[in-house]
């Protein structure tokens, strides 16, 4: 063997280079991305500690990275290996690096020596870089198949844990969807290329591997690779509503490493991420729509709407309280100059009765549990309000069949309330809705036809109970009534003249109503 001692070239050049690599680790990403570019098919990347030779000195950490690939001769050694910017990968989109810097990544560690053994062309080599850079260049007379590159750190055995941890993550996170078979330690670390999401779709073209998920974050996911090896990962939003990940042969990274770079190449990637995601995405997004329309596809479908075809705009996606489902198309016709847009998650008789006489009423679960479908309702149906049935309409069902107690009841309130002033002519008791009553619900009307479609104020006023007609309506499903009710059972004439002053003051008579009903109830006896 001979051997021909060289400096490594670049000064100060070389130590920027080595800075820019923040993470020391990034060298085992850089030696897989030129295994890869040397056309290996495996890389092996090892790490192994060689216990202190005496007390009270460390040990040796040595990381080895191996591949099958095409190798280096002497001509690439000196010209590329050793010398800074000088790269066969310029213009070729089968390479991923293009600068020619990675190696240099390897002194960031600072180790006690590098050792390179390579071979091609019927030559075997050995270069082995010292700490000052200064390397040797040694003509091997075993042959040497592909590349192997050893990285050598004094560690001790604590230390040595430490950083094969810190290589697992590394390789994982950088190399987890190469197309070559990556091994730490032995073990295989490739992952599918895939996202966690139940309605992922996979697409590509030549050179380009898509898949991508509808989002309801703020913030999606993406990721960037190029065959495979991690270009960038995080949170954007690029595409509203969309997370994915894009290996396409168009991608680089930037010289720092710390993105992808912008150029004509990268435009052309997201051009084809756009394609998927107006083209195969939109499509089965809204052929599941018309299926399950789960919330989280349906907020994601809204950046979708335009240039939306015709057969999509007639697909029934959106379920409807007593009529079939609705389509996008037959939403913004009915949308189309109304004032109120009605919705509800179950229906009822007031939601029955409102769909023969206002349209269609869609079945939403409402903002809170299911905004995405809210978006895109809103997107749909333009200025219309969105206007829940349930707290803004009514339609009592009247009941006949009530025990003697609860009809002495509804007398002697609607006796008290008339000796106090109001204008009421008899008081009946009704079920407001088809379920138990909720909390803010009123638990009275006054209405001029009892029994009829009512819509709900913000409280029943004054001028109505003074100046108005009409016949109060009580609700039976309502905690209040319905406790008033079983007093009657025991006190009639108690529960009479409690349940008016109770309606006299939601009423707002204030004092005054209820002196009246003290006066009234004194001049019975």
């Amino acid at each position: 063997m001979s051997s021909l001692p060289v400096l490594f070239e670049a000064g100060e050049t070389l130590k920027s280079l080595i800075h820019q690599f923040t993470d020391p680790y990034a060298f085992l990403r850089e030696l897989v991305q030129n295994s890869l570019d040397a056309g290996s098919s495996r890389v092996e990347v090892r790490i192994e500690h060689h216990p202190p030779d005496g007390e009270g000195e460390k040990g040796m950490a040595i990381f080895s990275v191996e591949d099958t690939g095409e190798g280096m001769n002497q001509e690439i050694l000196d010209t590329q290996l050793t010398r800074l910017f000088s790269s066969s990968k310029e213009g070729d989109l089968t390479k991923i690096g293009k600068f020619g810097i990675g190696f240099v990544s390897v002194f960031a560690l600072d180790p006690a020596c590098v050792v390179v053994d390579t071979g091609r062309d019927g030559e075997s080599w050995r270069v082995v870089f010292h700490p000052d850079h200064h390397f040797e260049r040694i003509r091997l007379d075993l042959p040497v198949d592909g590349t192997s590159v050893r990285v050598y750190k004094p560690a001790t055995a604590e230390e040595f844990q430490k950083m094969r941890q810190r290589g697992q993550e590394t390789v994982t996170y950088w190399c987890k969807h190469c197309d070559a078979d990556i091994l730490y330690d032995g073990v295989r670390i490739n992952q599918p290329f895939e996202l966690p999401a139940p309605r992922s779709l996979n697409w590509s073209v030549p050179g380009t591997e898509i898949v991508l998920a509808p989002s309801s974050e703020a913030s999606p996911f993406f990721g960037f690779y190029n065959r495979g090896l991690t270009l960038s990962e995080g949170h954007q939003e690029f595409l509203p509503g969309i997370q994915f990940k894009l290996k396409s042969r168009y991608l680089e990274h930037t010289l720092t490493r710390d993105q992808v770079l912008h150029d004509e190449n990268y435009e052309k990637a997201m051009a084809l991420l756009r394609a998927a995601v107006d083209g195969p995405l939109r499509d089965k997004l809204f052929e599941e729509a018309g299926v399950s329309a789960p919330d989280e596809l349906m907020g994601a479908l809204v950046p979708r709407l335009p240039g939306l075809s015709r057969a999509w705009e007639a697909k029934p996606i959106f379920p409807a309280l007593h009529a079939p489902p609705l389509s996008v198309q037959e939403l913004r016709s009915a949308a189309r100059g109304l004032e109120e847009f009605l919705w509800d998650d179950t229906p009822s008789p007031a939601s029955q009765e409102l769909a023969l006489r206002a349209g269609p009423i869609l079945e939403w679960e409402g903002p809170e549990r299911a905004p995405g479908r809210g978006s895109l309702i809103a997107a749909l149906v333009g200025r219309s309000r969105l206007v829940r049935v349930s707290t803004t309409w009514i339609l009592p069902r009247l009941i006949s069949d009530i025990s003697e107690a609860g009809e002495a009841l509804l007398e002697g309130v609607g006796h008290r309330l008339k000796q106090a002033g109001a204008l009421c002519r008899r008081v009946v008791a009704a079920r407001f809705q088809e379920r138990p009553a909720r909390p803010r619900e009123p638990f009275f009307l006054l209405q001029e036809d009892p029994g009829t479609l009512f819509r709900v104020q913000a409280r029943v006023t004054r001028l109505e109970l003074t100046r108005t007609p009409g016949t109060l309506v009580l609700n039976l499903d309502h905690l209040l009534l319905r406790r008033h009710f079983d007093l009657a059972e025991r006190n009639p004439d108690l529960a009479a003249w409690l349940l008016a002053r109770l309606l006299m003051l939601e009423d707002d008579w204030g004092p005054i109503g209820e002196i009246r009903l003290v006066e009234a109830a004194l001049a019975d006896r």
